[in-house]
């Protein structure tokens, strides 16, 4: 208390024009150190709402990555159980089978090859190439359903170029189906 009184007896020892002049530099101090708190206190939260955002954006894409694996898990579990029904699967004997049921085995214009490629997790992605001319839109489109039945085997690649001088097409079709790769 003394050494308020002391501050006291300091400001009324001034004339009035300096105690109105004291006045206005403690009150501009005062407001220089609120405003620099008031900056400090926005701008920390304008911070820290930046950093929310951002770790918000951070937990969506960690949402939507862990969403995408559960997928993958249940595509691959899906694959595996395919793989388990038919150890034996060949995809030439079966091409050959689709299109002895369909009377298009005649259509064939060449040998077709088969490709395999590894791929990650221990499998193989094993394709035929195989091409037709003189075939028409309706062989076509019943070679198409009847491959895409079989949850073994997906059309990897078609191309269809009209034949010369016919009404019929050529078609080049690449199937595909994945096996387990042999372990050494």
């Amino acid at each position: 208390m003394l050494g308020f009184n002391k501050i006291i007896d300091f400001i009324k020892s001034f004339d009035e024009k300096e105690q109105q002049r004291f006045m206005v530099i403690t009150g501009s101090v005062i407001l220089l150190f609120v405003g620099i708190f008031m900056y400090r206190y926005y701008s920390n939260i304008s911070q820290l709402q930046k950093r929310l955002h951002h770790v918000n954006q951070q937990r969506e894409a960690a949402r939507v990555i862990l969403e995408q694996y559960d997928a993958v898990l249940q595509q691959q579990a899906k694959v595996a159980e395919i793989l388990e029904q038919d150890k034996n699967f060949k995809i030439k004997q079966y091409l050959a089978s689709v299109l002895q049921s369909l009377n298009l085995a005649s259509l064939m214009s060449k040998d077709p090859e088969i490709s395999s490629h590894d791929l990650v997790d221990g499998y193989s992605e094993i394709k035929l190439d195989a091409s037709f001319t003189g075939m028409n839109m309706k062989q076509l489109i019943n070679l198409l359903m009847v491959i895409e039945q079989n949850e073994r085997v997906y059309i990897k690649d078609l191309k269809i170029t009209k034949s010369r001088n016919t009404p019929t097409i050529d078609v080049s079709l690449v199937i595909a189906t994945f096996e387990a790769a042999a372990t050494t």
